[in-house]
């Protein structure tokens, strides 16, 4: 049976909400000092991978689309991002500059597409190397959906978990949603432009689409 990945994502964000506000108040008793202690406080490893894996892919994506658009800016900010990702994990600074480089050159390919442009056929196959990278971003936000909702959970009884990496995962298991149903909407919207141009989906986004 296939399990909606946004809606999984929308149940995130109540169990990432109910995490945070049981970290306001955390029991002083001995006893609750003693299960924090005997209960490793998760590092979240998992969770920040496999964000990066789908991230990553997007920032692939949009390199692949920016350079079929001819938006030479882009492509050069988008390459720069991608050889940081290469550089191996990247802490929470980072992890929200590149959320935010992502979106600017989303945006810039929008407007570009809302022009309708006509493409080459070396064009035409730059974007659907675009889309097959979305397709893999879309398949990793499944794996991304399933360690956020283990790790916030497993926050939610140990407020102990909230330092180092266990930061950058809470971030990143709050990110999840919105970040999931933005997959969703952008993928949905190019395969509309690439219908229009004749280029035809790869089959692991279609699949991938259809299982938001």
């Amino acid at each position: 049976m296939k399990t909606s990945i946004l809606a999984a994502g929308i149940m995130l964000a109540a169990v990432a909400g109910n995490a945070h506000a049981g970290l306001k108040l955390p029991s002083l008793t001995k006893s609750s000092d003693a299960a924090a202690s005997s209960t490793p406080a998760p590092s979240g490893d998992a969770l920040i991978v496999a964000f990066q894996a789908s991230q990553g892919s997007v920032i692939a994506a949009q390199h692949a689309l920016a350079t079929a658009l001819d938006l030479k800016a882009e492509v050069a900010k988008l390459d720069a991002e991608s050889k940081r990702y290469g550089s191996g994990q990247l802490d929470l600074d980072a992890m929200k500059k590149s959320r935010e480089i992502s979106a600017a050159a989303q945006a810039v390919i929008d407007a570009k597409i809302a022009e309708k442009p006509v493409l080459t056929a070396a064009q035409r196959e730059q974007f659907t190397g675009g889309l097959v990278h979305y397709g893999k971003a879309l398949i990793g936000a499944r794996e991304l959906v399933l360690q956020a909702q283990q790790f916030t959970s497993s926050v939610g009884s140990n407020p102990m978990a909230l330092m180092g990496k266990a930061r950058t995962a809470l971030w990143v298991g709050k990110e999840t949603p919105g970040y999931v149903k933005g997959l969703g909407t952008t993928t949905r919207q190019l395969f509309s432009f690439a219908k229009s141009s004749g280029i035809k989906p790869p089959a692991n986004a279609t699949a991938a689409l259809d299982d938001l």
